[in-house]
């Protein structure tokens, strides 16, 4: 639910700002073009993507302490959607590889980032410096 969301608020919304603002994407994003042969909105198959990205993400989250959280994030999103998680037939697609590494950076920072509140990275316990008191 989290990865749907932040597709909706931060990669979307980078290709809607990248595009209004510097003409460096093809489409504007909010896509509710259907993808060919199928009835599906762009805008819906990429919520379906970012869902299941997210948790995905979010196993490898609390599973990895090596990076911090916003930065594995990042990562994951810059190089797993834009190597993996290419839709075809979603419009603005043709563009450069290094664009879409931006935008979909951009998502797993943001799901990530919304994953913060939910302490799906566990292992808090083993970083307090002293240990819990016991009576």
């Amino acid at each position: 639910m989290v990865g749907a969301i932040a597709i909706v608020v931060f990669h979307q919304a980078s290709l809607f700002v990248l595009h209004q603002a510097f003409r460096l994407v093809p489409e504007r994003g909010f896509l509710f073009a259907p993808l060919p042969g199928t009835e599906i909105p762009a805008l819906y198959a990429l919520m379906l993507v970012g869902a299941l990205g997210g948790a995905f993400l979010s196993l490898i989250l609390r599973w990895v302490h090596a990076l911090p959280d916003l930065l594995c994030g990042a990562l994951l999103g810059a190089f797993g959607l834009t190597l993996f998680g290419r839709l075809p037939g979603v419009p603005g697609f043709e563009a450069p590889w290094w664009q879409w590494a931006i935008v979909n950076g951009g998502w797993g920072w943001g799901t990530a980032f919304l994953l913060r509140p939910l302490a799906l990275r566990g292992g808090e316990a083993r970083y307090q410096r002293e240990p819990p008191a016991v009576h």
